[in-house]
């Protein structure tokens, strides 16, 4: 069979559609053509850059006729959605989370500057110079850093120009060396970390240097997972190994292999909804799974906790207080759990699997609250016990404002 389209072929395309993942698309005739920056409902001159059987790619060369939510003719190849209307974007998430789940929902929208307290940014060599950036959407390919980037803050900007000025001069020996930069903090404290494939030592001079430039714990690791975002073995410079993070007037201490919500604004928010699910409710323990520092079941006043987590070091400086804690995979965890209890899972983007189902299944914990950051695994998994299971509550959270991408919390009450 031969592609429909020819690569470089010129169309004129109208009524667009956006699917789930905020990508607008043409339907000619059985062929779905994709194109990066399509709101729903817009008019445009296209050019064919991938021709496929079943699906084509495309780029805009010229918009005919726009949507009335469009703010930008310019897209960011970042995967950003600075060409939307925020209001737009959020009621687009919730229409989407309330047809998945055949329910009207709650999407709670996100603060839009300064909500985010970590990054990774990956890094190349470019006319013998280090330079730091985002991946281009879909690519490997390294775009610029913009260091007046608005959803981190200031200060947290000037930490990476410093990061970036002296790695191209007193630590020119290991820029190419130089994968990424990992950073995060709030206010004036920053923990930073350099991707290396080699690791290296830095004399007390420079570390002066990143500690007068509010950067006050310094690491470097290596990385041979393939997801640069996850730190192991981080190797410190400095005596101090952790961040603190400032949630509702707690300080949480995270040491950079622990994991936590990067948006602070919307942990709050999801914090409050967890306590309200709480309130009233009657539970003799509180087990907390892909737990992190903990810092979900933080909150619930009263009870006692244990907490799991993969991570080796990330609870050494959670709250003790009442509190087991059990380190290693879901998957090879053996224990007894009280069947009167709340259990609280928040498993990365593939769902908690099938040992996590089989240990809901055999113990049946009375409450479930499941936060999810894709919710095309959320639904799956809750399918696997809504034998067992009503759900109560589902609410959207916008975690990562201006992405495609969902944060879900659901609450759910044994039958």
């Amino acid at each position: 069979m031969k592609n429909r389209f020819k690569k470089n072929e010129i169309l004129r395309c109208f009524q667009s559609k956006m699917n789930e993942n905020f990508e607008g698309y043409y339907d000619l005739d059985g062929n779905k053509i994709i194109v990066q920056g399509l709101l729903d409902d817009e008019d445009a001159e296209i050019k064919i850059v991938k021709p496929g059987l079943k699906v084509s790619f495309g780029i805009i060369k010229d918009l005919i006729r726009k949507s009335p939510y469009r703010v930008s003719d310019k897209f960011n190849n970042n995967g950003e959605l600075d060409h939307c209307d925020y209001d737009y974007e959020v009621k687009f998430k919730q229409i989407l989370l309330s047809k998945l789940f055949d329910r009207d929902l709650k999407y709670i929208s996100s603060e839009l500057e300064n909500y985010r307290n970590k990054v990774f940014l990956p890094s190349k060599i470019v006319n013998d110079e280090l330079q730091i950036g985002l991946y281009k959407r879909n690519s490997h390919e390294v775009l610029p850093y913009n260091f007046e980037n608005s959803v981190v803050s200031v200060k947290m900007n000037d930490c990476l120009k410093f990061i970036v000025n002296i790695l191209n001069e007193d630590l020119k020996f290991i820029k190419n060396s130089v994968k990424g930069i990992y950073l995060r903090g709030e206010n004036c404290a920053f923990q930073a970390g350099i991707l290396v494939s080699q690791l290296f030592s830095i004399d007390d001079r420079v570390l002066q240097k990143f500690i007068n430039n509010g950067i006050d714990s310094l690491f470097a690791y290596l990385n041979d997972s393939g997801n640069s975002i996850l730190v192991k073995d981080p190797y410190f410079f400095t005596e101090k190994d952790y961040s603190i993070l400032k949630i509702k007037e707690t300080d949480f201490k995270l040491r950079p292999e622990s994991f936590f919500q990067l948006n602070s604004h919307i942990a709050s928010k999801i914090v409050d909804k967890i306590k309200d699910y709480c309130r009233n409710l009657d539970f003799e323990i509180v087990y907390d799974l892909f737990a992190g520092v903990g810092f979900l079941s933080h909150f619930i006043e009263g009870s006692h906790r244990i907490l799991f987590e993969i991570t080796e070091g990330a609870f050494k400086y959670s709250k003790k207080d009442n509190t087991e804690f059990y380190y290693g995979d879901i998957d090879s965890t053996s224990i007894s759990m009280n069947k009167n209890s709340l259990m609280i899972v928040d498993p990365p983007r593939k769902g908690v699997g099938d040992k996590c189902i089989d240990i809901i299944r055999e113990f049946t914990p009375k409450h479930l609250i499941y936060l999810s950051c894709n919710p095309i695994s959320l639904k799956n998994d809750l399918s696997k016990i809504d034998d067992l299971y009503d759900l109560v509550d589902i609410t959207g959270f916008d975690m990562f404002p201006r992405t495609p991408h969902i944060e879900t919390l659901t609450f759910l009450k044994r039958r």
